[in-house]
């Protein structure tokens, strides 16, 4: 299957569609417990759900981001039965700092099959399926910026769902967007029938772990609407996403803008590498307001937690 990346070559727009301060979460603990006089009384509630990240090879770029998105994600309401997680497989670069924010840090073990590029290790963010003490997460790459809670997509079905991601709507369809939000429910049988396939043996050449979670969920997949995949090109006049949802709503950027749970920094967009309103204007020369926006959001929550 061709990589599922590329998507200035595979964007169609012809195609119509048919919706502060952080502090630490203190830590779960049993049903119940005793008081100074030694009387039972109930506890605190195990966590049931997690916002999850994934930190590879200790760079400092994507901790970074981690803390960006942990915080942006805490002051857009996060409910109280909820962990921050990250997962990580070398090393956590300024380990305080996710201390201090109450994120979970939690090593794991490189895959075996590998990505290519930079998407090498774009695998271990599946190790996510593996975290079977929280009923149900939500994981986003960090080169997606949240905009607005995501907390009701904990509740989008009763029943276990073991994949839901947003349609990939720049790329040749059917396709789904595996950088987030993607929501799994960690089970045994899920991980034993399907996630174990990529944890414990090669998937062979594929550019990175989208690939196959479209190639191997293809029948099943849980798909979001598009609009949960917004990508920055959206307000970025020689991008090939511009304006995609403007045109879909028949509404103004600012509407878009307004709207908008999550917004991806994709390809060479990373917030991390445009650090300044000028690379942005050489990045993007015909630009719509919004875009900076977005971007010096960013950058104050970089200098804030940073």
């Amino acid at each position: 299957m061709a990589s599922c990346f590329n998507y200035q070559e595979n964007l169609d727009v012809a195609i119509d569609f048919n919706s502060s301060n952080i502090s630490a979460p203190s830590a779960a603990s049993s049903e119940v417990s005793t008081d100074a006089n030694n009387t039972t009384v109930p506890a605190e509630h195990p966590r049931k759900y997690a916002y999850v990240w994934y930190l590879a090879n200790s760079s400092s770029d994507i901790a970074c981001a981690i803390l960006v998105a942990a915080a942006s994600v805490q002051q857009n309401g996060l409910r109280p039965d909820t962990d921050l997680v990250a997962i990580w497989n070398r090393g956590v670069p300024g380990m305080e700092r996710f201390q201090k924010m109450g994120i979970k840090l939690i090593q794991v073990k490189d895959p075996v099959s590998k990505g290519k590029f930079q998407w090498t290790y774009s695998f271990v963010k599946l190790r996510a399926a593996e975290l079977f003490q929280y009923q149900r997460i939500i994981y986003f790459d960090v080169d997606a910026f949240p905009l607005a809670s995501m907390d009701n997509l904990f509740e989008i079905a009763p029943f276990p769902v073991e994949l839901a991601a947003p349609r990939a709507y720049w790329l040749k369809q059917p396709l789904v967007q595996s950088g987030g939000p993607m929501v799994l429910d960690p089970r045994q049988i899920f991980y034993q029938r399907d996630f174990a396939k990529p944890m414990e043996g090669s998937m062979g050449s594929l550019a990175g772990e989208m690939d196959w979670v479209n190639k191997h969920f293809i029948n099943t997949v849980f798909v979001l609407d598009g609009f949960y995949a917004l990508l920055i090109g959206e307000w970025c006049g020689v991008d090939g996403a511009y304006r995609y949802w403007q045109k879909h709503y028949e509404e103004s950027p600012e509407w878009v803008l307004r709207q908008a749970v999550l917004v991806h920094f994709i390809s060479d967009w990373k917030p991390w590498l445009l650090t300044s309103p000028a690379a942005l204007e050489k990045r993007c020369i015909k630009a719509q307001p919004q875009l900076l926006q977005i971007y010096q959001k960013w950058w104050d929550a970089k200098e804030k937690y940073c």
